[in-house]
């Protein structure tokens, strides 16, 4: 499903889960964006079930292209993607570990910004 507008996925309860890495793949972005524009990810984590959230800092983060070329790695920034660094305007896919997984409750959140824009993307959290 193409998204256009900013929002949040659903809350995931994860009350055993300690480790976890965190993928996006972005199958396609459409518009045209300006600095700092495109689309944003990161996590979020609540210790009450939801009522409060709390954006969750990456351990280590990586962005590939579409094929699968490394592009660039950062360490210890919020966003998946979004950043100055791991700028989202396309295609490509993300990596994020997260050593210390605290909180009950994990959700993705997202900020897409620019004029016309369109992005079809998932996010999946493995976790042990």
């Amino acid at each position: 499903m193409a998204l256009s507008a900013s929002g949040f996925g659903p809350a995931v309860p994860v009350p055993h889960m300690t480790m976890a890495m965190a993928l996006l793949h972005i199958a396609s972005g459409e518009g045209s964006f300006g600095g700092g524009q495109g689309l944003a990810v990161w996590l979020q984590v609540s210790d009450d079930e939801g009522l409060t959230w709390y954006d969750l800092p990456l351990d280590q983060s990586s962005k590939t292209s579409a094929s699968g070329t490394n592009v660039v790695a950062d360490t210890h920034k919020r966003n998946l993607s979004g950043t100055t660094v791991h700028q989202a305007t396309g295609a490509h896919q993300f990596f994020g570990l997260i050593r210390h997984l605290v909180g009950k409750t994990i959700r993705a959140a997202w900020s897409i910004t620019g004029t016309g824009p369109l992005f079809a993307f998932e996010v999946a959290l493995v976790g042990k």
